[in-house]
C-alpha cells in the first residue's frame, strides 16, 4: 500500500478497548503467536495511523512496580523510514513517564542493528545480553538480515535519578 509519508504525519493514539491489535504488525516484530498472546492482553497498546491506516504499533506493560517493557514494536514496510518508529517509542516514554515510571526496557535480537541504533537515538543504552535466548524461545530458527538471532540485547531507560 503506498502512503504520501511526511517525516512525522502519522497520528499516534491508544487503541481502543473494543478495537483489535494489529496481529500482522505485531508479527513483523515477534512471529511467534504464543508470545504475543503471552503479553497482549495485559498491554496498553498504541497505534500510528496515517490517513485513516494503521501502519505502526506498540505493545507496552508493566513488569514490576514502577518498571515498564515495550514488548512489541512494530512499523509496516510500506512506512518505515519515515520517523514513525521514532514517534512511537517517544509516546511510549512520555507514556510511562506519566505513570512516574522508574524504567522502560525493550528488547531485540543481537541482528537488529537498525533497531538498537533507533532505541539508542531516542535514549535507550545496552544492559545486558541473555546468550541464546530465541534459540531457547523459538521452536523454529529465525533470520534477519541473512543472519539467525541468537541472542536477545536488552536495553534500558532509567528515569528516577539517584540522589546522593
Amino acid at each position: 500500500m503506498y502512503f504520501d509519508l511526511v517525516k512525522g504525519s502519522a497520528e499516534i493514539r491508544k487503541l481502543e478497548k473494543h478495537e483489535q491489535p494489529p496481529s500482522e504488525l505485531l508479527l513483523l516484530a515477534d512471529p511467534s503467536e504464543d508470545q504475543i498472546s503471552s503479553y497482549i492482553k495485559q498491554s496498553k497498546i498504541f497505534i500510528a495511523e496515517v490517513d485513516s491506516h494503521v501502519v505502526g504499533v506498540c505493545a507496552i506493560s508493566e513488569t514490576s512496580t514502577s518498571n515498564y517493557e515495550i514488548q512489541n514494536i512494530a512499523v509496516a514496510e510500506s512506512a518505515q523510514g519515515h520517523g514513525i518508529g521514532t514517534q512511537l517509542l517517544q509516546r511510549a516514554i512520555a507514556y510511562v513517564q506519566s505513570l512516574n515510571a522508574e524504567t522502560l526496557i525493550t528488547c531485540t535480537a543481537d541482528t537488529s542493528a537498525g533497531q538498537q541504533y533507533l532505541y539508542q537515538k531516542v535514549g535507550f543504552h545496552a544492559d545486558a545480553i541473555d546468550k541464546d535466548y530465541f534459540i531457547r524461545q523459538y521452536t523454529h530458527p529465525i533470520y534477519e538480515n541473512g543472519t539467525q538471532c541468537r541472542d536477545r540485547v536488552i536495553m534500558r531507560m532509567n528515569f528516577k535519578k539517584i540522589s546522593h
